[in-house]
């Protein structure tokens, strides 16, 4: 890949896919097309593929919508109220907002 992380890519040809009993199963391939699939180096794959399983648990779901919400309350933040615009230019002007903003002077 360009991105120059290593990646084994692997196509499977078109018949071999029409032909297979689990087509309709196969992410990405219901029109019939040859399946493509992108493999890791074995030490990142031994990481991934259990992360991977653990994702589709409860748990791991409802820790991630908290990190969800908490990174599209700072989106919004920034985007709708210009949280990371500063009215003022210099290091005093910009603490003094700080300050009057956050109310603690941290």
């Amino acid at each position: 890949m360009g991105d120059g992380h290593p990646r084994l890519f692997v196509l499977f040809p078109r018949k071999a896919c029409r032909e297979c009993e689990d087509r309709l199963k196969c992410t990405g391939n219901a029109d019939g097309k040859g399946r493509h699939i992108f493999l890791l180096p074995e030490p990142q794959q031994k990481i991934q593929s259990p992360v991977r399983k653990d994702q589709k648990t409860g748990s791991w779901q409802w820790r991630y919508a908290i990190r969800a919400g908490c990174g599209a309350t700072v989106s919004e933040t920034v985007r709708a109220h210009g949280l990371r615009h500063c009215r003022y230019r210099g290091l005093a002007k910009t603490h003094v907002q700080h300050v009057l903003e956050d109310g603690s002077g941290n």
